[in-house]
């Protein structure tokens, strides 16, 4: 057993010199570390499909009757025209009046705006208080067909909106010379389809 401590005392010292100075004549190699091993990340799991919402055939309904709304109430609610520096509803203008009462007879909740509009001749103030008159003589018409006065507001625009631009023969100034309308609120079906 001495001996064995004997034959270990070289190379004790060995290594005590070797720590000591950096080096020993028998070379001592180094354990290279080992990589770490590399590891890919999960993989996300395939998202499942997801299902459509279900179909509420009610909002297809509606959508399509808002459509429809729409494009009758373009189809009523035409605009009205007016002879050179009158207010005074022709007889067509009094035609197309009817239908709009009609229309908003079947459709209480709406309510429209009357806009009165004019040609470029003639100034800004005269314009405005022509459109007014014609907007007016408008709204008086439907409220005497049967239509509630607080369902139709009354604006003038003068001759700030122009249908036709650049010309100035007579057809020109006749497309001028209108009353609009447009829907303000409350465009629904009739109470009958509800």
């Amino acid at each position: 057993m001495r001996l064995k401590r004997l034959a270990l005392l070289p190379l004790f010292a060995c290594l005590l010199i070797a720590v000591g100075t950096g080096g020993c004549q028998k070379k001592v190699t180094k354990v290279q570390q080992a990589s770490p091993p590399v590891v890919e990340a999960p993989k996300p799991a395939p998202e499942a499909p997801v299902a459509p919402a279900p179909v509420d055939s009610t909002m297809f309904k509606e959508a399509a009757l808002a459509g429809e709304l729409q494009k009758q109430a373009k189809e009523a609610l035409q605009d009205i025209y007016f002879d050179f520096d009158k207010s005074v509803i022709k007889s067509d203008g009094e035609s197309r009046l009817t239908i709009i009462a009609k229309f908003m007879t079947d459709h209480p909740a709406m309510r429209i705006l009357s806009a009165g509009n004019c040609d470029e001749r003639g100034s800004e103030d005269y314009n405005l208080g022509l459109g007014q008159r014609r907007a007016q003589a408008a709204k008086d018409f439907l409220v005497n067909l049967g239509v509630s006065a607080g369902r139709i507001e009354v604006v003038s625009y003068g001759k700030d909106r122009l249908a036709v631009t650049g010309c100035t023969d007579e057809s020109c100034h006749a497309k001028n010379r209108r009353d609009e309308f447009t829907v303000l609120q409350g465009l629904q079906p009739p109470l009958s389809e509800r």
